[in-house]
């Protein structure tokens, strides 16, 4: 990527890859006198890989070139053997050179020499781990190290505490969650003993790793805590101490997942000698080896298992089969440490299920080889996992390959978010800004970048006093040389696939593309490159997540473990805790257990951030704790609030507060409100007549009644405060604080107005109380209220309240983050706005009135919800389960059967019985107390497990990394029966237990049936479910297919057994078709015909009916249904052949040529209803065919043959054929009989 290479070039410095590349392109290494290639040790796959294309090279072509073998810890013979010459009748080792290192005294130690420092533990050569008693006995030794030095530098303890000269640390561990672990046990004496605790490991931030070389403050010890990433990647040159626990993670390949994870394992002999190496640099050094001495000798291997051995290969089969010399099975034999055969079977495997080598050879299936297809041949040339590689060709599929790229970046290197060791909940928040709502790591990436890139491009980080790039990145929770990296990438993979002629295709004349539409064939994007690591949110109760709860469960978490019947006492503690969540929040206390609302400034649908956060706390293992006061400080403390509450009537019942306290349920508000609004409909109001004062967004307004005695309250209102056109307002006597009631002007007059925020001492966020909206006021232009002259504007209830329309929400295909687009914020606002309404009351929940809306329009009335979902804005919606449960009661009331009774209470005025002011509670000082209460949570109720798909996943538990958007994986539509899917870049398995882990994942938009759409869509192939009676589809198996033969699956664990919850028909079976047709023909192998060789128009018409065949698939409406399993799930071939339907597109691709092949239908027994659509449609057909002017870019499908035409004169064509018209004749008799036999039956 950074090329500083020219023909005046002597000795050029390259990468392993880039040597590589350079090789197998040349098939020779004639271009060079000598190749020197450092750290052979390392055994990664592309080194080894060199080794064997070097060797088979000097072997034949090349044997005029030197070849240099370099490493502190090689095994020399065994490399020298491998580089043997032919001389005469026998081999000759290749010559060894060796060059002495000239290092300071490094002396060993084992922990058999620290027993005085604690008992030794146990060691077992089969279960590598940290010990407790290892890191208790290493953090001792480190406190032993000052009278070490003391000892070595003659310092008079008596005098000095330290010595002058005190050497750096450097500790060797495994992982992150042992750093994480030994850095809590050294916290305590970090000032006492003036130690700087350094962590060092692959997510650290650059600003963090650079600490690691910066001299520690004068007095101080440097303690850096690392992963074998210091092992020889970095070298820090003032360490003296070293110690190594000698273990290691290696990325091994599952032997019965054959997923890769992370194995904590003994460190190899050779590596123990390279962490031996980092101290004595500068001056004499120590080892302590955290093992015992026989242990090492006796059980640690002398040499770690070379990377070829033990990761996944495709990549490196794909060079194999770029290098074109032999099948890969043949050449990887010739490695010096040959991987196993099943792993290369594997790596074919996933190779014909990216689509990079045909699944046949010939007619034949050949498991270890394949020919390397068009698709292939660019995946070889990228320097990124072939699902990457997917991602970016898909990406040109569909003309959104500008932003695939940058993704493809950004998943190929260490990740651009950094996680500051000690602001994990920070960066956490941060990533879920990035992504805007998207629940997509990728997503998240790309506007990261893209915002980057444009300050960059505005000249932002050049302004005077404004941020440089390095602290903007900094501050967001970025690291600035990973963006440059980003760059670069972004760059080379441009550059490559120009080799192809895949480039970005230019729109001239042309209307830019819908940016929510873009965001939604992104995500689907991301869904097809990384089949089949699909999983799904399992189905929650609905009910079961709102019983026992007061409150709205999107807004709520649970915490448990608090002294039973004394939450009251701890209100401010709680709040305290939860602070970095929010600052709102009501708090229900019940028992020994707090559910918490966090309570929204400005209301918004779906589930609360606040939450995310909270739930987030929970899994990073956050302490939350409780000082508890003494149990009889505790029980004068809740009489007193007794008796103040009895004598102030907080609780609303007088002399009740007593009897209120001692009830299992308390609620704990922050702060009343200073005003309340207007009554809302009751139970038994049916209608209001309304009209709206603000829209907040598409289906979210503010309304008043129309009544005329509130349009009275308003100008008499607007009369007392604009007198004398307000000039005898005063100023606020004091400044203004949140909740406060206050004057603000809008528009040139005053109204009523409610204090939300405060910026900069200058600016006040308030809210119009009679009208809705939120503004930003100066403060200097607010007026204060006077209770003599004000009276009315003090005692008047507020007149605007809040209004949500009923069961409709946000189209997913409309909208790439589940949110309202802005066509269809401005149809909203157009409709309503200055319009008398009528809206029928579907329920009240939590102050929000939920309606179905109409306007008057021509004759009649226009109903609102209808309109946004017949334009596409919207789709119909279940109602949560508090909305229903309020709704059901309104319909009790409006009953012919039942009356109001005294049963029919509005839930609403039961919750509030027992409500208390937050800042009315003083519970007093907390006396010194040892107690503390450790508190269990947050919990949501909405929290869901994952269901993976796959056949090997659906047997596995599922957990999503912690750095995943996604890791805190709320259900926010329990409501919602259909399973919302959810796809992972990477799957990897857990190395201490049966679960998968996913990385990089990517929430899909809720549309229904998308998680049956999306296998048929992007698996190479597919077999259709049929029920009983062959009459409907009920499912799909999705896969590679099975060997003819024997009917055995190719690739049976990644089979997705897939049961339909939608109602899939023959037109959804070619919709499917006609996008995968749409990919076969843009990534045409055949080079001469591949619309790749295109340019311009044609291809950007091309792109533009691919998106169009796929908002086709997935905007069409199809009804729920409940998901029938097939009797025999996983099995191939259980259709019989004259069942099956092929597909046949004329005059266009044969079958070999095909990505994606198409896919074979059922013929179906045919009702009189569907034989009626049939005819329908078979009419609809010849009006095309003799209609000269039909748009040839419309495909059309014959439905009794399943061919399809690409235009009128081939239709025509079709229908001319004899098994046509002998198909079309048989419809019309059946069509007939059918009819007939309905009309006798009536008579």
């Amino acid at each position: 990527m950074d090329n500083q290479t020219s023909a005046d070039t002597r000795l050029a410095y390259v990468t392993t890859g880039v040597l590589l590349e350079k090789l197998i392109a040349k098939k020779d290494m004639n271009d060079y006198t000598h190749v020197i290639i450092d750290e052979v040790h390392e055994r990664d796959q592309e080194t080894d890989f060199l080794l064997l294309v070097a060797r088979k090279f000097l072997r034949t072509n090349s044997r005029g070139v030197k070849i240099i073998l370099m490493s502190a810890t090689i095994n020399v013979n065994y490399f020298s053997e491998y580089f043997s010459t032919a001389l005469g009748d026998h081999l000759e080792p290749a010559p060894i050179i060796e060059i002495p290192g000239k290092m300071k005294e490094v002396r060993e130690y084992y922990i058999d020499s620290l027993r005085t420092l604690g008992e030794l533990p146990e060691f077992n050569p089969a279960d590598p781990c940290v010990a407790p008693e290892s890191l208790r006995i290493a953090h001792r030794l480190i406190k032993v190290f000052d009278k070490i030095e003391a000892t070595e530098q003659n310092v008079d303890v008596n005098k000095e505490r330290f010595a002058p000269r005190r050497g750096a640390v450097l500790v060797f561990l495994p992982g992150y969650e042992e750093i994480s672990m030994f850095t809590d046990m050294l916290q305590d004496d970090c000032i006492s003993l003036r130690w700087t605790v350094l962590p060092l490991h692959s997510t650290v931030t650059q600003q963090e790793q650079q600490s690691v070389f910066l001299a520690p403050p004068k007095g101080h010890r440097k303690i850096i805590l690392s992963t074998n990433i210091a092992e020889s990647s970095i070298t820090v040159p003032d360490i003296k101490y070293v110690l190594d626990f000698c273990l290691t993670k290696c990325l091994v390949c599952d032997p019965e997942t054959k997923y890769s994870c992370l194995k904590m394992e003994w460190a190899s002999k050779a590596n123990c000698k390279q962490r031996q190496g980092r101290a004595g640099r500068v001056s004499e050094g120590r080892l302590y080896r955290m093992i015992p001495e026989s242990f090492y000798r006796i059980h640690l291997p002398d040499y770690g298992i070379p990377e070829m051995q033990r990761c996944p290969l495709e990549l490196t089969v794909l060079k194999v089969k770029k290098l074109a010399l032999d099948e890969p099975r043949a050449i990887l034999a010739l490695c010096l440490d040959p991987p196993d055969l099943g792993d290369i079977e594997r790596a074919i495997l996933v190779l014909k299920e990216v689509s990079a080598l045909t699944t046949v050879i010939g007619d034949t299936f050949y498991r270890f080889d394949g020919e390397l297809t068009f698709v292939g041949k660019v995946m070889a040339q990228l320097p990124m996992d072939v699902c990457i590689s997917k991602m970016i060709l898909l990406g040109f599929v569909f003309g959104v390959m500008e932003d695939c790229i940058i993704m493809a970046a950004c998943l190929s290197i260490q990740s651009m978010f950094s996680r500051p060791f000690q602001k994990l909940l920070e960066a956490y928040k941060s990533r879920m800004a990035w992504a805007e709502g998207s629940f997509s790591d990728c997503l998240g990436m790309l506007k990261a970048y893209k915002v980057w890139q444009d300050m960059r491009m505005q000249g932002a980080f050049s302004r005077r006093g404004g941020l440089n790039e390095r602290e903007w990145a900094s501050r967001n929770f970025l690291q600035y040389k990973r963006l440059l990296e980003i760059e670069q990438l972004v760059k080379e993979i441009e550059m490559r696939l120009s080799k192809f002629n895949i480039h970005t295709v230019e729109r001239p004349n042309r209307a830019p593309l819908n940016q929510d539409e873009h965001l939604v064939i992104l995500r689907i994007v991301i869904c097809g490159a990384f089949y089949p690591n699909y999983f799904y949110q399992e189905d929650i109760d609905e009910a079961v997540c709102c019983r026992g709860l007061m409150t709205d469960p999107l807004c709520t978490v649970i915490l448990n473990g608090i002294p039973q019947n004394q939450g009251i006492l701890y209100d401010h503690a709680i709040r305290s805790l939860l602070a970095p969540c929010s600052s709102r929040m009501k708090i229900v206390f019940e028992e020994s257990r707090a559910a918490v609302e966090f309570l929204q400034k400005e209301r918004r649908d779906g589930i609360l951030p606040a939450v995310y956060t909270a739930v987030k706390m929970r899994q990073l293992r956050m302490p939350l704790e409780l000082s508890l006061f003494r149990p009889e400080d505790a029980q004068e403390k809740l009489e007193r609030l007794v008796k103040l509450r009895g004598l102030d009537g907080i609780d609303g019942n007088g002399g009740d507060g007593e009897r209120r306290l001692k009830s299992n349920r308390l609620v704990v508000l922050p702060s009343s409100d200073p005003l309340k609004t207007v009554p809302l409909p009751p139970a038994s109001q049916l209608t209001i007549n309304m009209y709206c004062t603000h829209v907040v967004n598409c289906g979210h307004f503010y309304a008043r009644y129309s009544d005329q005695s509130y349009q009275i309250i308003e100008q008499h209102m607007n009369e007392i405060i604009n007198h004398n056109s307000g000039q005898d307002l005063k100023p606020l006597p004091s400044p203004p604080a949140p909740n406060m009631l206050v004057l603000a002007p809008y528009r040139g007059a005053y109204y009523r107005a409610r204090v939300e925020d405060i910026k900069d001492d200058r600016f006040a966020k308030v809210f119009f109380l009679d009208y809705g909206n939120t503004e930003n006021v100066s403060v200097a232009n607010l007026r204060a209220i006077d209770p003599e002259t004000h009276v009315d504007v003090l005692t008047t209830l507020a007149q605007a309240f809040e209004c949500k329309l009923a069961e409709v929400r946000p189209s997913a295909m409309a909208s790439g983050n589940d949110q309202w687009t802005r066509p269809a914020q401005e149809f909203f606002s157009r409709i309503v706005m200055g319009q008398y309404l009528v809206g029928r009351v579907y329920s009240v929940v939590d102050n929000v009135v939920r309606v179905h809306l109409f306007v008057r329009g021509g004759p009649g009335q226009v109903s609102v919800n209808d309109e946004l979902v017949n334009r596409g804005f919207a789709d119909y919606y279940e109602e949560s389960f508090l909305s229903k449960k309020d709704h059901q009661l309104r319909e009790r009331v409006e009953s012919y059967y039942q009356s109001v009774t005294s049963e029919a209470v509005d839930p609403r005025i039961i919750e509030t019985a027992n409500e208390v002011d937050s800042s009315k509670l003083d519970v007093g000082a907390l006396q010194i107390s040892s107690r503390k209460a450790k508190l269990h949570g947050p919990f949501s109720p909405l929290e869901s497990r994952l269901v993976g798909m796959s056949k090997l996943c659906s047997l596995r538990g599922v957990r999503v990394d912690r750095n995943s958007v996604n890791s805190v994986l709320l259900n926010g539509e329990p409501q919602n029966k259909d399973p919302r899917l959810l796809v992972a870049a990477t799957v990897s398995q857990s190395s201490t237990s049966d679960h998968v882990t996913l990385r990089n994942t990517t929430l899909m938009p809720s549309v229904p049936g998308l998680h049956c759409l999306m296998p048929l869509l992007f698996a190479p192939y597919c077999e259709l479910r049929v029920n009983a009676e062959r009459s409907e589809y009920t499912g799909a198996l999705c896969g590679l297919g099975y060997e003819q033969s024997t009917n055995l699956p190719l690739y049976p664990e990644h089979d997705l057994e897939v049961p339909f919850t939608i109602s899939f028909t023959a037109e959804d079976l070619f919709l499917v078709n006609k996008v995968r047709m749409m990919i076969n023909v843009i990534l045409r192998s055949d080079p001469g015909m591949s619309v790749v060789s295109w340019n311009g128009a044609g291809l950007a018409n091309c792109q533009e009916r691919a998106r169009r065949c796929l908002f086709d698939l997935l905007g069409r409406k199809r009804e729920y249904v409940e998901p029938r399993l097939a009797q025999r799930r996983h099995l191939w071939n259980q259709l019989r052949k004259e069942w099956r339907i092929l597909p046949i597109v004329e005059g266009i691709l044969p079958d070999e040529d095909n990505v994606l092949p198409l896919l074979d239908g059922v013929s179906l027994e045919p009702s009189f209803s569907n034989l009626r659509a049939l005819r329908k449609k078979l009419q609809d057909l010849h009006v095309h065919a003799s209609n000269c002017r039909t748009s040839t870019e419309r495909m059309l499908r014959c439905p009794v043959c399943d061919v399809m035409s690409l235009n009128p004169y081939d239709l025509l064509q079709h229908l001319r054929t004899k098994s046509h018209m002998d198909k079309e004749g048989q419809v019309l008799q059946l069509c007939e009989k059918y009819s007939a036999q309905a009309k006798q039956a009536l008579s």
